[in-house]
C-alpha cells in the first residue's frame, strides 16, 4: 500500500506544475478543474471497488471480513 500511495501522491502533487505549463492562461483553471474531476472520480472508484472485494468475501453471518480479505482489498 506504500508504493502506490507513494506513486499517487507524487504524481497528484506534480500534476498542477506540469498542466499550468503546457496550457495556455486563459485554459489553466479549466484544465486543473478536470484535473481535479479526475482525480476525485478515481478515488471513487477504487474506494468502490475495495468494498465490493471486502463485501464479498466478509462470510455470512459476520459483520467484519477476516485479515486475509482486507489483505485481498488492499
Amino acid at each position: 500500500m506504500a508504493v502506490p500511495g507513494f506513486g499517487g501522491g507524487s504524481c497528484s502533487s506534480a500534476m498542477p506544475g506540469v498542466i499550468s505549463e503546457v496550457t495556455p492562461n486563459a485554459e489553466t483553471s479549466i484544465t486543473m478543474d478536470f484535473n481535479q474531476m479526475v482525480r476525485s472520480m478515481g478515488l471513487f472508484i477504487g474506494i468502490t471497488i475495495a468494498g465490493l472485494i471486502l463485501a464479498a468475501n466478509t462470510e455470512s453471518g459476520h459483520r467484519n471480513p477476516t485479515n486475509i480479505n482486507c489483505t485481498t482489498a488492499a
